[in-house]
């Protein structure tokens, strides 16, 4: 018996071994402070301060770092609404959580025709449709706006190829 429910144990780790983990729902927060290019404080909707790292931005240099840490406080307000979503791995090795943040509350009433056309007019915001509801992401805008470069991530890829299209094509604007 012992070596049934043994057998039954390793064939279950096993069958699970190389799959994805499914991707926890999307959180409700709210912008606390930024503290460099790609890392956020946010105060979660039930009340929780987290450090949040955003996944795929990397932020070359000091000057770097700083330049875009300043656009973000400038755009996003202390209290900003913001949406985070997220992908395989849910922490970094410093307990950051990683997101994809989308900031807003998500405007209705918009077609995916007119998100692809703002988004072909900007040079330095983008916009995503999740839920029939059209955020800015705040990933993506700071790599189409030149202030950030696509980081090479080995286990979060969800918006690799798209975070690679816009840092060629800001590279191609300059």
């Amino acid at each position: 018996m012992k070596r049934a429910i043994c057998a039954a144990c390793i064939l279950l780790a096993l069958s699970s071994c190389g799959k994805k983990m499914p991707a926890a729902a999307p959180m409700r927060a709210q912008l606390d402070r930024v503290i460099d290019g790609n890392t956020l404080v946010v105060v979660t909707s039930e009340g929780v301060s987290e450090t949040v790292r955003l996944i795929g931005v990397r932020v070359p240099g000091r000057e770097g770092n700083r330049r875009a840490a300043t656009w973000l406080r400038w755009v996003y307000d202390e209290g900003y609404p913001l949406l985070l979503t997220f992908d395989t791995q849910e922490r970094d090795k410093d307990g950051r959580l990683l997101a994809y943040v989308f900031a807003g509350k998500g405007t209705e009433g918009v077609s995916p025709e007119k998100v692809a056309r703002m988004n072909e007019r900007s040079q330095s915001m983008h916009a995503l449709m999740i839920d029939g509801r059209v955020y800015g992401f705040v990933n993506a805008s700071l790599i189409k706006g030149s202030r950030a470069q696509p980081a090479r991530e080995s286990r979060n890829t969800k918006y690799a190829d798209l975070f690679r299209d816009l840092h060629q094509a800001s590279v191609d604007r300059q």
